[in-house]
């Protein structure tokens, strides 16, 4: 029994410090300061969860279509990154 109630409050601990320590945006881009490209701007999609933060950055490159069509943006990668307990991992 004891043990059962103290692997209970630990659970309960874990998610009250997941959701105190969750970063936000402005984080994200504090830490992604130092890997941005200089062929353009990526796009950052961030989504904010209840216990954790996920954010999707597509990054684009410049591409001239055949023809005479103007300049068109091509995606070339696309990565993930989770936000949980005040840092970022890369997935």
């Amino acid at each position: 029994m004891k043990f059962s109630r103290l692997v209970i409050v630990f659970l309960c601990l874990l998610v009250v410090v997941a959701w105190l320590t969750k970063p936000g945006p402005d984080a994200f881009r504090e830490f992604y300061q130092s890997e941005l490209s200089s062929d353009g701007p990526p796009v950052i999609a961030f989504k904010d969860k209840f216990l954790y933060s996920s954010v999707e950055i597509d990054f684009y490159k410049p591409a001239r279509m055949e023809g005479g069509e103007p300049l068109k943006a091509v995606s070339v990668k696309k990565q993930s990154y989770l936000g949980l307990f005040g840092r970022f991992w890369k997935l």
